[in-house]
């Protein structure tokens, strides 16, 4: 056999190369076959076009099939009586859209012998290890030989037999070959012997064992395989059973099986019951049991049984029931609120976390308690699921203390859980527990203004009209600028010609609040009104409001220093109306929300509160003094601007 390789002509991942019988010999006016085998490597798959060169005049040659992308194909020469006898050099040239590979096979055209006579050929096969495949034997007979040919084969591996069908053949046998799963996996070379007439001819071929296929399967694994139970670890209150325990369902696949696997627990003993979670599943799934409070003490072997594609596959373990005797002293492990806490709020429960499952009535029973509010009929019980976690909540929320200042204490609270208290098993509490606590203190807290002054639009910082006396004990709100006099007008006479609006600015330190307030619950400004000017041509409040908006306070922040430009300091907050009548006395707005906000943003704010009272209407221009007038910090001490601030401390 030669086996000749060229280069193919574009490069390629995979390749092919062609093997033919060294020579073949036909009778002038007779017919010859010869097999050509394809081989193909790195899995090439294109389309062979196979062709021949240099037959002699008289020989016609074709292929069946001329083209294929299998791995063999049959040359058929047909020599007339008409062709001369020799010796030609054929080539077999097979041809894809990237390579060209040529074989060479001799033909020797003889006359015609009165010698009959046959010969042999096999193409080359691939068998995956535990698996069968076919091959051709082709019988070539020459001057009219016809007896059957037997045949045999040998050369054969370990764990590798053929099969002829016929055994006996004229024309052509099918060979079955088998290969055993233990046969080491390579190339060999087999040889077919064929005996008739006395006459003995061999053709030999390679047998490639290939790795064995995978099947698309899987397999199921639980584990861990032994799952211990403990009676009365869990407090019976389960629907499926009040005893739990979990495992896992491992789905092992192989051969690229990807289907979702339906899992039931196919064999279990009774009083047990099951959850998987998924119920059908792709790598794995947990396997929850549920067993009842009287299952028998043993051990017992459970199934798992998973279903997909047709196929069914089982799994067993062990589930092993074991009493144990409990004669550890249960715990508390945590308390809330901690022992000593302060600041604890109105609405906080007492919980108690133990280290197991407690008896729920002994240990409710075993709580004490001489503090109003949370004695033992004033509150409520409550566990988890569980049984290691009571909840005790009172009936009613916890009172804060008002204090009036800060060294004060707030309202203790004190509860005892005796040892009396115990575990499922009856053992009792390690320890009492005797905790204490104190709830948030309320106070109420008055901050007198720090500065305070108005200030005349682009004129000056004051107390009114311009005055620059910013320790003057009035301030004044509304329009008044350049002062004449007239005997007729109200208020000394004066009459303003240029309407320039007044504004009033308070400036509150709350670095004297604690830096700990839980909450602030109120914070209300207060301004003392001393007089207000309400004549026929001059009336503030009826001057220089707008519907629904008279003597308005905004939160703002002008900084350490109150200066002219202050007078437009952009508005944080506009809080809304601080009066909206002539009447005289205190006038108070909520500025809960604006003094939060700073209390927060401490030093951001420099530690103050500040707002502005303003009117609705800067001016109505009408040449007359609209004016308020409010006390100052310098002004009676009982009319002093204030904060009364209203918050919840630890």
């Amino acid at each position: 056999m030669v086996l000749v390789t060229a280069c193919p002509e574009t490069e390629k991942t995979g390749s092919f190369s062609l093997a033919v019988v060294d020579e073949i010999t036909i009778t002038k006016g007779q017919t010859g076959l010869a097999n050509i085998t394809i081989a193909r490597t790195d899995d090439f798959d294109d389309s062979v076009t196979l062709s021949l060169e240099g037959q002699p005049q008289g020989v016609s040659a074709s292929f069946d099939p001329v083209s294929t992308s299998q791995t063999s194909s049959k040359l058929t020469l047909v020599v007339s009586n008409e062709a001369i006898k020799g010796q030609y050099q054929l080539t077999i040239v097979g041809s894809t859209s990237t390579q060209t590979q040529k074989a060479f096979l001799e033909l020797i055209i003889q006359d015609e012998i009165s010698i009959a006579d046959f010969s042999l050929s096999v193409n080359a096969i691939k068998v995956k290890k535990a698996a069968s495949a076919k091959t051709d034997v082709t019988i070539t007979r020459v001057a009219g030989f016809s007896d059957l040919v037997a045949l045999s084969l040998s050369g054969e591996p370990n764990g590798v037999s053929g099969q002829f069908n016929p055994q006996q053949a004229n024309n052509s046998s099918e060979l079955t070959l088998t290969v055993g799963n233990d046969t080491v996996v390579g190339d060999y070379t087999l040889t077919v012997t064929g005996v008739s007439d006395g006459k003995t001819h061999t053709a030999s071929f390679v047998l490639t064992i290939e790795p064995k296929a995978i099947q698309a399967d899987f397999s199921l694994s639980v584990e861990p395989v032994t799952v211990i139970i403990e009676k009365n670890a869990i407090v019976p209150n389960g629907i499926l059973g009040p005893i739990k325990a979990k495992t896992n369902v491992t789905i092992n696949r192989t051969g690229g099986f990807s289907d979702l696997v339906a899992l039931t627990l196919s064999v279990k003993p009774d009083g047990v019951n099951s959850e998987f979670d998924p119920e059908s599943a792709n790598d794995s799934s947990a396997l929850t049991l549920f067993m009842q409070e009287n299952i028998e003490i043993k051990t017992y072997t459970l199934t798992v049984t998973g279903v997909a594609d047709g196929k069914t596959r089982t799994s067993d373990f062990i589930l092993k029931v074991e009493l144990k005797e409990d004669n550890q002293k249960p715990a508390a492990i945590s308390v809330t609120p901690a022992g000593n806490a302060i600041g604890v709020e109105k609405t906080a429960n007492i919980v108690i976390t133990f280290s197991e499952a407690m008896d729920r009535a002994k240990t409710e029973a075993a709580y004490k308690s001489n503090s109003a509010g949370i004695r033992a009929n004033e509150v409520t019980f409550s566990w988890n699921q569980a049984g290691t976690v009571l909840t005790i909540n009172p009936n009613n929320d916890l009172k804060y203390k008002a204090i009036d200042n800060l060294d004060e204490l707030g309202f203790e609270y004190a509860f005892e859980l005796t040892n009396d208290a115990t575990d499922l098993a009856g053992n009792n509490l390690v320890n009492t527990l005797a905790p204490k606590f104190r709830t948030l203190r309320n106070m109420t807290h008055t901050i007198y203004a720090e500065k305070d002054a108005a200030i005349l639009k682009d004129v000056s910082v004051g107390g009114c009209l311009g005055d620059n006396n910013q320790t003057s004990s009035s301030i004044c709100i509304g329009d008044g600028g350049e002062v004449q006099y007239d005997a007729g007008a109200p208020m000394g006479g004066q009459v303003d010609v240029t309407n320039k609006p007044l504004r009033g600015f308070f400036s509150f330190s709350i670095s004297e609040l604690p830096d700990n307030i839980k909450e602030i619950k109120r914070a209300t400004f207060y301004a003392n009104q001393k007089r207000t000017n309400s004549g026929v041509n001059n009336n503030a409040y009826r001057d220089l409001h707008t519907p629904g908006r008279y003597l308005r306070i905004e939160h703002v922040f002008f900084g350490p220093i109150l200066r002219v430009e202050s007078f437009d300091t952009p508005v944080l907050h506009d809080i809304g109306n601080l009066s909206t009548s002539p009447s005289l006395g205190y006038k108070a707005a909520i500025v809960t929300e604006s003094l939060k906000e700073d209390y927060n943003l401490g030093v951001g704010r420099l530690n103050k509160s500040q707002y502005r009272l303003r009117f609705d209407k800067d001016t109505d221009n009408d040449g007359w003094i609209d004016l308020v007038e409010f006390y100052t910090k310098e002004g009676l001490e009982s009319k002093r601007p204030k904060l009364i601030v209203n918050y919840l401390v630890p």
